[in-house]
């Protein structure tokens, strides 16, 4: 068995390139060594996983609003509306993105637009059949 601890250090040894320190001379001075050898692996291995995670939601928070910003913009041009209106809708979009880096979460599509490009929107969408109303005229 020691011909095997002692093997395992050396192999930790040169994976972790630590240089200057004492070699071991007993078999529990092996151990140990490789125990705290282990233990380092364990924590570096954890770091590595949470620096992963962290780009990882970041990707997913700048995939889904791409995702949004491209379904309002889909709706925008289904109904026609006028550039300008695109346009300050889109960039709205990137001046929450850019200012929270992040978007709510909302049911409907538009729900999270503010009131008044809400409005807007709605007149614009509902323009042509509001006309038509005699109340409206």
């Amino acid at each position: 068995m020691s011909a095997y601890s002692y093997s395992f250090y050396y192999c930790f040894k040169i994976a972790s390139t630590i240089g200057n320190i004492p070699t071991p001379e007993t078999g529990l001075e092996y151990l140990f060594v490789i125990i705290g050898y282990l233990f380092a692996l364990f924590i570096f291995a954890l770091l590595i996983g949470q620096i992963r995670d962290v780009f990882q939601s970041m990707n997913q928070r700048r995939l889904a609003y791409q995702n949004k910003v491209e379904q309002v913009m889909q709706y925008l041009t289904k109904f026609e509306l006028p550039k300008t209106l695109q346009d300050r809708v889109r960039n709205w979009f990137q001046y929450n993105w850019e200012d929270r880096n992040t978007l709510e979460d909302d049911d409907a599509t538009l729900s999270f637009l503010p009131a008044t490009l809400q409005t807007e929107l709605a007149i614009s969408i509902h323009y042509d059949t509001l006309s038509k109303v005699k109340l409206f005229q």
